[in-house]
């Protein structure tokens, strides 16, 4: 398995319209796969480096690497933001939601630097101008892909870039110690502003609701705002909206 299948078989994070077919590849000199309904490749790889074998229940396949999994990306007209969404997710911290298991393995999957040699490896394939501009956006710790883009949307719109799920002291002791903290989404340190991306579940459920508005006490308690957004801050009209009001708070809190 290669390209968007092994992705989904990384947990790597992919638009749909990626998803719909199976990616099949023979290694050079094969021929490449002629399987209705399969998309067929040829690929020139070592084997030693470039593929391993994931089990799946009592069953075992042969998969492209994550690294190789996410440079053959570029050649499926992913856009630049997605890939950068795709590489993301391979670098997830250990201890964030669904991070404890990958294809069986343990997040992170793979390193900054890792896929930066991958890069080096594939000059020369089809997309790899589009991997050396996504490598560089590419961040540690991110927990979903609307966290990643997010980050990825505000600074191309030209605004400091937020760090990715850092832990915001709470409480601490008299030598200055740090007793409690929390994470927090995406954060602009300057500032003291946190953005939290809220999925379904956080208006849903009601556990959560009140974990996630005592969580936003705690740190208004320590001078960080707080902003909540959802999917819809990605519509056209609630995009500028948002951004004109994360401009004001960063400028009024000196953080812009």
């Amino acid at each position: 398995m290669s390209h968007a299948s092994a992705a989904q078989a990384w947990g790597m994070w992919l638009p749909a319209e990626a998803e719909q077919r199976v990616h099949l590849s023979r290694v050079r000199p094969g021929s490449q796969p002629r399987i209705a309904g399969v998309a067929g490749h040829r690929i020139r790889i070592d084997p030693a480096t470039g593929l391993t074998v994931l089990g799946v229940g009592d069953k075992s396949f042969t998969v492209t690497t994550p690294e190789r999994t996410w440079t053959d990306l570029a050649s499926m007209g992913l856009t630049r933001e997605d890939l950068i969404v795709a590489g993301d997710a391979l670098l997830r911290r250990r201890d964030g939601p669904g991070g404890e298991v990958a294809a069986g393995r343990q997040h992170p999957l793979s390193s900054l630097a890792d896929l930066g040699v991958a890069v080096a490896e594939a000059r020369g394939v089809t997309g790899w101008r589009l991997l050396g501009e996504a490598l560089p956006h590419l961040r540690e710790r991110s927990d979903s892909p609307q966290e990643t883009r997010l980050r990825v949307r505000l600074v191309g719109a030209g605004f400091p870039e937020p760090q990715v799920n850092p832990e915001v002291p709470l409480v601490w002791d008299a030598w200055g110690r740090i007793l409690r903290s929390t994470p927090v989404d995406l954060y602009f340190a300057a500032a003291k502003v946190a953005l939290q991306f809220e999925g379904e579940h956080h208006f849903s459920r009601a556990r959560q609701y009140r974990r996630d508005m005592r969580r936003d006490e705690e740190l208004r308690d320590v001078g960080v705002e707080t902003v909540r957004v959802d999917s819809a801050v990605f519509g056209a009209g609630e995009w500028a909206r948002f951004m004109a009001r994360l401009q004001r708070l960063l400028t009024t809190r000196g953080g812009a």
